[in-house]
């Protein structure tokens, strides 16, 4: 069983603002603010459709049960209605919480190929049009070597980039790949629930700060190479 990350593992600063003030940063910044707050919204969504889902249910049988005809197969409709309510339980907070999850590496990888181009200005190089996969250790990569751009994150950090980035690819390729069907629910819901996504904004959060710090090194040699 997946654990999810402890809300206070990965402290991050409410009043974070970019010291660099670069563009990409800036964006990375607000674009955190807006995921943050989402993730009441999505699970308070998520809990009132499935309330209403369970409701619904129950109404419908309860009409069938009166029904003299249709009560002779009364079994087989509480069955179908019990199936149809464990897959809207099942996709909901893959279809909404799974969305964030996309959202925030996104912002991620924009960030870092944002600051590629940004420290490619800077340097007075091309930007490189391409990168290796995966894409973050490949923007890492290309900014260190290339530009001298260095991002250091702790191993603990790494290991639950990778976490998320698995999680992040099973929902992208859920409907053609059957990648999270319900044998896999208990999972996936420790993933999604409300505590654990704001565990991924406070993850993304962190990995964007370091990348502020090491562009905000940039920044100041970039200025010190012109006085």
């Amino acid at each position: 069983m997946i654990l999810p990350v402890q809300k206070d593992e990965f402290e991050t600063s409410e009043d974070w603002h970019p010291g660099s003030g670069y563009v990409p940063l800036l964006e990375a910044k607000d674009r955190l603010a807006a995921a943050r707050r989402a993730v009441p919204a999505i699970a308070a969504l998520i809990d009132q459709l499935n309330l209403e889902a369970a409701t619904e249910s129950e109404s419908s049988i309860r009409a069938i049960a009166k029904n003299k005809q249709a009560a002779e197969f009364l079994f087989e409709n509480r069955q179908f209605a019990e199936e149809q309510l464990l897959a809207i339980q099942t996709e909901l907070p893959v279809m909404l919480s799974g969305s964030l999850i996309l959202y925030l590496f996104s912002v991620l990888e924009s960030c870092l190929a944002g600051c590629l181009e940004t420290a490619a200005a800077v340097r007075g190089r091309a930007s490189p049009t391409r990168v290796s996969n995966p894409l973050i250790e490949g923007y890492l990569t290309v900014l260190a070597d290339t530009f001298g751009v260095s991002i250091e994150w702790s191993d603990e950090v790494w290991a639950e980039i990778r976490r998320w980035r698995k999680e992040r690819n099973l929902i992208a390729h859920r409907l053609d790949t059957h990648a999270l069907m319900r044998p896999s629910r208990n999972r996936s819901d420790e993933m999604l629930g409300q505590s654990s996504l704001e565990c991924a904004v406070d993850l993304v959060e962190l990995t964007i700060e370091e990348i502020d710090l090491a562009m905000t090194a940039l920044q100041k040699d970039a200025e010190g190479r012109h006085r």
